[in-house]
């Protein structure tokens, strides 16, 4: 029978448990040193679906104290126009080697929110079968 008062409410089961991200929040304030060490200590997906809520210098500084590939994680993770917010602030030639480690579906994802002039300068650096079908995708018209 049920009663009127109504089903009690079950807490949610996730598959994954929510990623503390403290030890970053603590280490930002800090040097680059700090934040390398707390990025070791996290995955980096967990950060880059975080980079939204940050600001963009912050997230810059994320994605510039770890390695490329680590870097493509969060990015991947990230919205694109997140992630083309912090790529368009590093140099281009990072820029490249970041989206290297990027299927080219989520490279033109993210290349697509650069500025135009910001979009040639990494243009002109990425590989030329990766150019080619970058510009092949975003000459399609969005669905």
């Amino acid at each position: 029978m049920s009663s009127l008062a109504g089903p009690e409410e079950e807490p949610i089961n996730r598959a994954l448990p929510m990623a503390d991200l403290s030890g970053i929040d603590a280490a930002l304030p800090h040097g680059e040193q700090a934040l390398r060490e707390a990025l070791k200590k996290v995955r980096a997906a967990d950060v880059g679906r975080d980079l939204s809520r940050r600001s963009v210098e912050q997230s810059h500084r994320l994605v510039c104290a770890t390695d490329e590939r680590s870097a493509a994680l969060m990015l991947r993770s990230a919205h694109p126009v997140v992630a083309a917010n912090v790529l368009s602030r590093c140099a281009p030639d990072h820029s490249v080697r970041v989206l290297e480690f990027l299927p080219i579906n989520k490279q033109m994802a993210i290349l697509n929110y650069f500025q135009p002039d910001a979009r040639e300068k990494v243009h002109a650096d990425l590989d030329a079968a990766d150019r080619r079908n970058i510009q092949k995708l975003l000459a399609l018209s969005p669905s």
